[in-house]
């Protein structure tokens, strides 16, 4: 069962990263070929989508989790249930989204977003309308349909919008295109559930409404905190001044997924610890975690700071250069993704401090950001979301810290992160000179992160950052995953270890 369990896992990360890939593909390929305006009227329409794609459902696609699997019996009415007020709150956003299109283009100062409404609105109901049978398809550990569906329809959408670009059909098209493959994809997915479907109440829609918004407004919360300062940058600036600065916003590729697979075995862990009392072995877990965690996201922070100009010009060509310095603000976030405040909080069962927290960072992101956008320009946000960070982590860390029963300076390894920033801003200023001295930007910024990359694992070693022991953990980890995957033999690696 465990090996199942593990295979699982592995389908349903390997897809998803498969599908950041596509998007995150689909998205420079947009950039390069739409105009500055109408690039900036994309991210627009897309900004909208990605938040309400993740608060449009109330959570009601979420509590499947807890639900399907204590109660296999009633799952097809569960999953019914789930499916019917989706469908009444996919209406109420699509029906808003139309309604409001004049304040809503208004509050961006871009008449042209009204036109998209109704076409954003049909991407975005069935698009939420998905996640039901995809959730309740993990539920029910069918992980392997769940897979398939999001390779095979974000291959498609993919390809499908590289047609649109290929032809100049515009925005509209690739909405449409968008549209289409999502309504696929929800038609797959209840297809593949379709003997699991039951359209009548549970019986119990009071206890599923009353976890759902246990779950939704927390998530309301961090959800605001992290797109406030896009929109306060859209009602700020014009379509062009946003274009710039989202594309400031880029997100690294996997570096999410990393994140997320690092804090699911800390939380576990940390919550199995805490339940029986072994608080130094918690201390220890926490520290170790953060070390490593730290030994992957800050030289990546760190080498897209020095490497901001060849890689924004390769992916998103010179007409974005002035997004080169915002970038290179934006993407210092990256290194918070290092540490694992939320899951220590709920692993000590502290949800007061964490709804508090996200509170916070709501309260930073609308103060700071609007401060800084209306004081300073674009430079101001991007300042301003990197300061609530800083603010956010360092209250949060305070309190890990109560938690823990150490003081301030104990954590977190604050040696080994010293060390770790030394070795990463050194490669980091041998990468920069290195890509100064190459004219082409694309052979800049590959020979800039080659010798960012050698120069990083060689000082982390004459630094002892990484000893023997650490590399034979990272190397059995990963052979053991493929084993796991079916990618690598056993037999082949037992030969490998004799």
């Amino acid at each position: 069962m465990r090996r199942n369990l593990t295979l699982q896992a592995g389908l349903l990360t390997g897809s998803r990263a498969v599908g950041q890939i596509f998007n995150a593909l689909s998205g420079i390929f947009v950039v390069r070929v739409l105009s500055q305006f109408d690039y900036g009227t994309y991210r627009q329409l897309i900004l909208m989508w990605s938040t309400l794609i993740l608060v449009g459902d109330a959570a009601f696609s979420q509590s499947l989790y807890q639900f399907i699997p204590g109660h296999r019996e009633q799952a097809r009415k569960f999953i019914g249930q789930t499916l019917l007020v989706t469908i009444v709150l996919a209406l109420v956003w699509t029906g808003g989204l139309v309604l409001l299109a004049g304040p809503i283009s208004g509050f961006f100062k871009n008449p042209q977003l009204a036109e998209h409404m109704l076409i954003l609105g049909a991407y975005l109901g069935f698009s939420l309308l998905a996640k039901a049978p995809e959730t309740a398809l993990i539920a029910l550990e069918r992980v392997g349909a769940v897979a398939l569906n999001t390779m095979i329809f974000e291959g498609m959408k993919f390809a499908l919008m590289l047609f649109v670009l290929y032809r100049g059909d515009g925005i509209t098209w690739l909405l449409r295109v968008m549209a289409l493959t999502a309504a696929l994809k929800l038609a797959h997915l209840l297809w593949t559930l379709r003997d699991q479907i039951s359209i009548a109440p549970a019986g119990t829609l009071t206890s599923q409404f009353r976890y759902s918004m246990a779950l939704w407004l927390p998530g309301l919360l961090n959800i605001s905190g992290t797109y406030a300062h896009q929109y306060i940058v859209g009602y700020y600036f014009n379509t062009i001044e946003y274009a710039i600065y989202a594309v400031a916003c880029f997100q690294v590729p996997l570096i999410g997924v990393v994140a997320a697979s690092i804090n699911e075995v800390f939380l576990v862990r940390a919550t199995e610890y805490h339940k029986t009392n072994q608080r130094e072995e918690l201390l220890k877990i926490w520290l170790s975690a953060c070390r490593k965690a730290q030994m992957i996201f800050l030289p990546s922070t760190i080498a897209c700071v020095a490497l901001a100009g060849p890689l924004v010009i390769t992916l998103f060509t010179r007409r974005y250069i002035s997004s080169v310095p915002l970038f290179m603000i934006m993407v210092t976030g990256l290194a918070f993704y290092g540490f694992f405040q939320d899951g220590m909080l709920r692993a000590y069962g502290a949800m007061r401090a964490y709804a508090l927290f996200y509170l916070l960072r709501v309260a930073l992101a609308l103060g700071l950001g609007i401060a800084g956008a209306r004081w300073f320009g674009l430079w101001g946000a991007a300042i301003s979301t990197v300061a609530a960070l800083v603010i956010l982590n360092a209250a949060q860390l305070w309190k890990v810290a109560a938690l823990l029963e150490v003081p301030f300076s104990r954590v977190l390894p604050w040696k080994d992160i010293g060390k770790i920033a030394l070795a990463s801003g050194t490669s980091g200023i041998l990468a920069r000179v290195c890509a100064g001295l190459i004219a082409r930007p694309p052979i800049a910024l590959m020979a800039g992160g080659i010798v960012f990359g050698v120069s990083y694992l060689a000082l982390i070693r004459i630094l002892e950052l990484l000893s023997a022991d650490d590399t034979r953990e990272l190397v059995d980890n990963v052979r053991a995953g493929f084993n796991r995957l079916g990618i690598l033999r056993p037999e082949v690696s037992r030969q490998s270890q004799n």
